[in-house]
């Protein structure tokens, strides 16, 4: 009995030892009191720019875009989706920031905007292509949203350009139980130097907060309540049983003895 008791207190003391990380390894981005978080300034959503290995959507049109609102083929019994119907298809920027598209070969496209591409390109075509009408639309635009759960995590695609906090948190399937919905980091920038910006949505009075304007890239991180009980048994029970068969086998070997 004295052997058990013993092995039963080095556990204990292990598992005490250990606590703050084995019962909430889970948790993430942990920031201390006296952290230097940035007040929400954007009021105003910041056109994207392409950067390396993103991708974007390329469709193009002669006569200003005509066939897309040509009305005879609708009156010839042809549907609207077949009357607007033109070729799309998608483009990879290069490392060095480049894209191969059809006839022109590879262009520079990083750092510009989608708007500014398309002028760029309509530019370009208009050599070869009569009036050209293209519409370019960045397919890279995205959200990393972790709503308080440990075990849960959804990339969110950014369709619009204002597209804001909530909407973000109701794709991703809105704050959990265990989530602290006064404790919302959203982290921002050059992951090496990033801003980190701390979101509030526990009451009314902060509702505006809300309406933030997510970019590119952004991390939502929704801080989790630790779940100490849960933990506990998670890493308790399996040493609770592998003690359990090891007393059996030596009280066993014992009484053969």
């Amino acid at each position: 009995m004295s052997l058990s008791k013993n092995i039963t207190l080095l556990v204990l003391l292990a598992v005490a030892l250990q606590s703050c990380r084995v019962l909430n390894s889970s948790r993430m981005f942990k920031a201390p009191k006296d952290y230097p978080y940035v007040g929400i300034t954007d009021t105003v959503a910041q056109e994207y720019r392409f950067s390396v290995n993103d991708r974007y959507s390329f469709q193009m049109y002669t006569n200003d875009g005509f066939r897309l609102i040509d009305m005879s083929s609708i009156e010839n019994g042809a549907s609207n989706s077949q009357a607007i119907q033109g070729y799309n298809i998608t483009f990879l920027i290069d490392g060095e920031g480049m894209a191969k598209m059809p006839v022109i070969g590879r262009v520079k496209i990083a750092g510009k905007t989608p708007r500014e591409t398309e002028l760029f390109l309509e530019d370009i075509y208009s050599k070869d292509y009569k009036r050209p009408f293209i519409n370019v639309v960045a397919l890279n635009k995205r959200v990393f949203v972790f709503n308080g759960t440990g075990s849960t995590g959804k990339v969110v695609t950014l369709l619009s350009n204002n597209t804001r906090l909530i909407e973000v948190l109701a794709e991703a399937g809105g704050i959990t139980t265990t989530g602290k919905a006064y404790q919302i980091k959203i982290i921002r920038g050059d992951y090496n130097k990033p801003e980190v910006i701390k979101i509030d949505l526990s009451n009314i009075e902060t509702v505006t907060q809300a309406n933030m304007i997510m970019q590119n890239g952004d991390i939502v991180y929704v801080d989790a309540r630790p779940q100490y009980i849960a933990n506990i048994a998670t890493q308790v029970i399996p040493i609770t049983a592998l003690l359990s068969s090891l007393i059996t086998l030596v009280a066993l070997f014992r009484f053969i003895k």
